[in-house]
């Protein structure tokens, strides 16, 4: 048994293939727990690890700062397209092209033109940065001015209280201002029974301790409140004064079948005293029409594709798939001629091509072309059969589409549990939404309803028992996906740990023991870029899923992506990652659950440094670096190729989309990790004050000028914003008791005991006061034909939500109004008439 201040026993230096045997065994044999020579928690931080990490992320983002500055004014089209495709964002002061003023300018935009061009998510997403920014300054100058000065007077030393405890033996390489800001305030002392003999001496300094977690928890619960109440009297005030068809209109589930048409619906309504509909859609098997739709778009793409080869070759050159095959001026889809659902209508506009009719006589008269035009084989995968000339034949299978369309449009299909109702004042769709309706609790559910422009509506008719396969099914598949993403991230971390690079690549290894500065780049920050990379790729994955799963609005899939992501990060990338460290570490916890407690003590102070160096890359690094949009910017060359048709060009020309589902996860989780380590290691409060700053700036600008962001929940995240800090409150001050007992401070530990109780009761007051008016409109609140001599806005034009939803209503989009027509292209390259072409006269 080895003594209490022996530090815990690692095994000796080996080779991967050594460690397998013990690889599922925590315990040495002399009940002293191991921990794999490639476990991240095993790394070996030094003051020269975060100085190149704060060099390589400052590089990279002061690179990348000046040169989005200096391409800013020279790209508009990309990093001001939010600004050149929508009026919204004109409403906005026009950013100098000058390399740095523009940034005063953005500063000095107010939450009100935030409202008026981006609406309420963007608010409450730039609202909880700044938020964010309030609590990390206040916390960063306590911890920085008062817990770490102190914890050097009690300890006397600049390094850890519990030198014992130290994974890294003292060699008197590391500075001492290094270890007084960066080594763990608070050690963990193994289960096995360590009394240290100057315990007594330091409980006036474990104190402390106790009071700055109240005090942190008392500030995180101060700003959530204050960002609340903030949010609430915004939100009611702005939607108040305006009158949508949103705010008019709720969904109506779970219909029973003899309420099942607009006039039963209509008259439930009117019995019941809720106020008068204005009208009433219920949802149908819209299948076949969607299928025959998509099958429509798909064919007119190829259509509209063969134009493009044919005008090329008249041109007497071979087409490539660049700007040769495009027109100088793309046509505006608002202004393009649709067609009429008559099947007899014709297939292209008047002033951009030639009817069908005149295609087919412009060919009879121009036989000697004939050859010239482009052709396909009609059998498997076209490439047998018999050839056929392209252009007549998807302007034919257009125009039995367009017959079958037509056909389809006319026919009456089942209606589902499902309907839209829209009143005619604001209040009475709020007070339908909050009313139960039906005695049975199956029946007759009513919630707001979403932007007619969100719906998805080939999700409105599937039968509840598909939905809940949908949901369980996609429920399993991201359990799935998120317990075994572990192993290769893990793979990660342990490749990039020096004793298993000299395993497999030796000649490396060779070379960085020639180099601090090389260990230091792999040990450093090599992990935190690999954690980077694979976690920016997961939103893609969820993202998807959730499309899936059945929501009937976009703004339902993005919270639900939101959901997912953050649930991912906390559980892969900060609890699996802190007590598991490796997946080797995952048999042992789940062979003794008394374990966790154990790791998650120990673990984290170790990996303190860890997640410095982690909010330095993203903030400092990767923040700056967003601003260039370099995925856009890089793919946009190899899209551009890939353009063939006005259509490909208009879709390329639309600015991002903005996705809080990517974007806001991230965020939560280095405020709660920041909150987590405030006292542990306060160095990382710094770092995130900084991360959130530059966030703030880099955010506003995307959101306001760059990228858009179609859908809106009038600012339903900040629920899941509230919850997620929560948890993060109730974690810190969970570790804290559990580090305290470690270190024998049981009475310290007692005292903290009633914090996350009061958390719990917190928030669950906060949920109960605040959760009605983050989701509905107070009845007072509600401005019809007057105007509120208390509003906090004056109104000069309507609001961001009634100008999207101008004209909108809740109407299967594939059920009424015109065909959209085949676009081809104009100007240089534009559809001559066959009989004028001699001439190069262009139409």
């Amino acid at each position: 048994m080895s003594s209490p201040d022996t530090p815990p026993k690692h095994p000796p230096a080996m080779d991967g293939s050594a460690w397998i045997p013990s690889l599922f065994d925590s315990d040495d044999g002399n009940g002293t727990d191991m921990i794999p020579p490639n476990d991240p928690r095993n790394f070996r931080f030094s003051p020269m690890y975060l100085g190149q990490e704060v060099v390589i992320s400052f590089s990279l983002g002061a690179l990348s700062f000046l040169l989005f500055c200096f391409l800013r004014p020279r790209w508009s089209g990309i990093y001001a397209a939010r600004v050149k495709s929508t009026t919204i964002a004109a409403k906005l002061p026009a950013l100098p092209d000058t390399l740095f003023s523009w940034i005063l300018t953005l500063w000095r935009i107010t939450d009100e033109q935030i409202l008026d061009s981006a609406g309420l998510d963007a608010f409450v997403f730039l609202g909880f940065f700044k938020m964010s920014v309030k609590f990390l300054a206040v916390a960063a100058f306590i911890g920085m001015a008062v817990v770490a000065p102190v914890k050097s007077h009690f300890t006397g030393t600049w390094q850890n209280i519990d030198k014992p405890n130290s994974t890294s033996p003292d060699d008197g390489s590391d500075s001492d201002m290094f270890q007084f800001y960066t080594s763990t305030t608070l050690g963990a002392q193994s289960f096995k029974g360590h009394k240290d003999v100057s315990l007594e001496k330091e409980k006036a300094y474990l104190w402390m301790y106790a009071v700055f977690v109240y005090l942190f928890s008392a500030l995180a619960a101060y700003f959530l409140i204050d960002q609340n109440k903030r949010f609430i009297s915004i939100r009611q005030s702005y939607l108040g004064s305006q009158s949508t068809v949103t705010d008019r209109t709720i969904k109506l589930s779970g219909i029973p079948r003899e309420l099942r048409s607009e006039e039963a619906i209509t008259k439930l309504f009117h019995d019941l005293k809720l106020g008068a509909v204005e009208s009433v859609t219920i949802c149908r098997k819209w299948k076949e029409v969607d299928q025959l739709m998509e099958e429509r778009m798909k064919v007119m793409r190829k259509l509209e594709e063969c134009y493009s080869v044919w005008k090329g070759r008249e041109k007497g050159r071979v087409v490539r798939r660049d700007l040769e095959t495009l027109p100088l001026v793309q046509p505006d889809p608002s202004v393009i001629p649709r067609r009429r659902s008559d099947s007899t209508a014709p297939l292209l506009s008047a002033d951009s091509a030639t009817t069908a009719t005149d295609l087919e006589a412009s060919v009879n008269t121009n036989r000697r072309r004939t050859n010239q035009r482009p052709r396909i084989k009609l059998g498997l995968w076209s490439l047998f059969g018999k050839a056929v000339d392209a252009i007549d034949h998807y302007t034919a299978h257009l125009h039995r589409l367009d017959s079958r369309i037509a056909a389809a449009r006319s026919r009456a299909y089942p209606a589902t549990p499902l309907a839209f109702v829209t009143f005619t004042k604001v209040s009475s769709a709020q007070v339908a939404a909050q009313s139960v309706l039906d005695g049975n609790p199956l029946r007759l559910h009513a919630s707001l309803a979403p932007a007619p422009g969100d719906v998805a509506w080939s999700n409105t008719y599937l039968s509840r028992r598909e939905r809940l396969v949908r949901n369980w099914s996609i429920t399993l598949l991201i359990a799935f996906f998120v317990v075994f993403w572990v192993f290769p991230v893990s793979g990660i971390a342990t490749l990039l740990n020096e004793k298993t690079l000299r395993k497999f690549f030796p000649a490396v290894a060779d070379l960085l023991d020639g180099s601090r500065v090389g260990s230091a780049l792999v040990q450093g920050f090599l992990p935190t870029l690999a954690f980077t990379i694979f976690n920016g790729l997961v939103p893609f994955f969820f993202d998807w899923v959730s499309g899936m799963q059945g929501y009937i609005s976009a703004g339902d899939v993005e919270l639900a992506v939101i959901s997912k992501h953050y649930f991912f990060l906390f559980f892969n990338f900060f609890l699996v990652f802190t007590v598991a460290g490796t997946a080797s570490n995952f048999y042992a916890i789940a062979k003794d659950t008394t374990k966790f407690a154990y790791l998650l003590a120990q673990s984290l102070p170790n990996l303190g440094p860890f997640y410095v160096n982690f909010i330095v890359l993203q903030g400092i690094g990767m923040f700056p670096f967003r601003l260039l949009e370099f995925g856009s910017v890089a793919l946009f060359p190899i899209y551009k190729i890939g353009c063939k048709t006005p259509r490909d060009l208009n879709e390329l020309k639309q600015p991002p989309t903005f996705n809080y589902g990517f974007f806001l996860p991230q965020p939560i989780l280095i405020l709660v990790i920041s909150l987590v380590y405030s006292i542990m290691n306060p160095l990382v409060l710094v770092f995130a004050l900084i991360y959130f700053i530059l966030g703030l700036m880099v955010y506003k600008y995307q959101l306001l000028y760059a990228m858009d962001h179609p859908q809106h929940s009038t600012g339903k995240a900040i629920s899941l914003i509230f919850s997620r800090v929560v948890i993060g409150m109730i974690l810190f001050q969970v570790t804290m008791i559990g580090i305290l007992l470690l270190q024998g401070a049981f009475t310290i530990s007692v005292l903290l005991l009633p914090a996350p109780v009061a958390t719990l009761i917190m928030a669950y007051n906060v949920h109960k006061t605040f959760y009605p008016q983050t989701n509905y409109i107070a009845l007072r609140s509600i401005q019809e034909n007057i105007q509120h001599e208390h509003h906090l806005r004056r109104r000069r034009s309507r609001t961001l939500d009634e100008e999207r939803e101008s004209g909108q209503e809740y109407v299967h989009p594939h059920l009424r109004g015109d065909l959209e027509g085949v676009w081809v292209a104009r100007g240089r390259v534009a559809y001559h008439d066959l009989d004028n072409e001699d001439e190069g006269h262009a139409q």
